[in-house]
């Protein structure tokens, strides 16, 4: 058996710790430039009490609480893709001075669908829709990441 290349060990060694698990929504994106819909749902911190309350109505309560506490009151647009609000369970939760995006996270992960931040605003998909994003992310490794095979042939294991 010929033994890998480093170039290929190295992209297996990344293609494994990218497919060995997702980090939290809120976590994962980066806040983006100053003012955009992710540094807003980052930087607006919530306090909220709901008990069966519908996905819309969770989700007006986030969009009127963003637009007083915004500094610029812009807040933030959610966007409803056919058939988000209709699959959504209902919400009972209680979180207390959490980024805005964490807050949209425990939403979305109850009322099973998932969100999209966009330019625009938030959007809210069924949680079965399919999303056309490519993601790529580099990674930078040490040069002694994965180290080069030894000359010597391996010995057969005796008997």
């Amino acid at each position: 058996m010929e033994l890998l290349s480093r170039d290929l060990r190295v992209g297996i060694c990344l293609a494994l710790v990218f497919i060995a698990g997702p980090t939290p929504a809120a976590a994962q994106e980066p806040l983006g430039r100053p003012g955009s819909t992710n540094e807003r749902l980052h930087s607006i911190t919530v306090s909220l009490a709901f008990s069966k309350v519908s996905l819309a109505d969770a989700t007006r309560f986030l969009s009127e609480e963003s637009k007083q506490l915004d500094p610029g009151h812009r807040g933030i647009n959610f966007i409803f893709m056919p058939g988000a609000a209709d699959s959504a369970k209902s919400i009972t939760l209680t979180l207390d001075k959490v980024p805005m995006a964490v807050a949209l996270g425990y939403i979305c992960q109850l009322a099973n669908v998932k969100y999209k931040v966009q330019d625009y605003g938030v959007t809210i998909l069924p949680f079965n829709a399919g999303t056309d994003d490519l993601v790529t992310r580099t990674f930078s490794v040490p040069p002694n990441f994965v180290e080069p095979p030894s000359s010597s042939k391996p010995q057969p294991a005796s008997p």
